[in-house]
């Protein structure tokens, strides 16, 4: 039975989070990558694992308002589309001004997550919010992010 399922037959208050990829200016992988990036080294990146990214204060004030206006369900918070860190590292790499030419796709074993996503259309209607894009999430770690 899927989670979804189990919510639903419980008919109570419950409220279960489901929470993706929590960016924030600290964030390693980006700080990193760009890093290496910035240096002319070439980085190699999967491109068929996906995320969507949320950032830490967009998740907190969410958080507060489904306890504060008693928000009930199965709530997936996270941004409203995928985006493979490859696509992610290159979208911030261009942003940057930096060479995306060293940025190389990498495909690993598994096929990885492609609906990190899942239930964002719900999620946004219940709280009467647009959830943000992965690329307006990646623009709020680059305007917190120095080279």
């Amino acid at each position: 039975m899927s989670l979804e399922k189990g919510v639903e037959k419980l008919k109570k208050k419950v409220t279960i989070l489901r929470i993706t990829k929590v960016i924030n200016k600290n964030f390693q992988f980006f700080i990193n990558t760009l890093k290496m990036i910035s240096e002319g080294k070439d980085v190699g990146v999967y491109s068929n694992i996906h995320i969507a990214p949320i950032w830490e204060n967009t998740l907190s004030d969410l958080i507060y308002r489904i306890f504060e206006e008693q928000v009930y369900g199965l709530i997936q918070l996270s941004a409203c589309d995928d985006i493979s860190y490859y696509d992610a590292v290159l979208y911030c790499a261009e942003k940057l001004g930096l060479d995306t030419g060293l940025v190389h796709p990498l495909v690993g074993q598994s096929e990885g997550n492609r609906f990190a996503s899942l239930l964002t259309n719900e999620t946004g209607q219940l709280l009467e919010y647009a959830l943000p894009k992965s690329r307006q999430v990646l623009d709020q770690f680059l305007a917190n992010y120095s080279v």
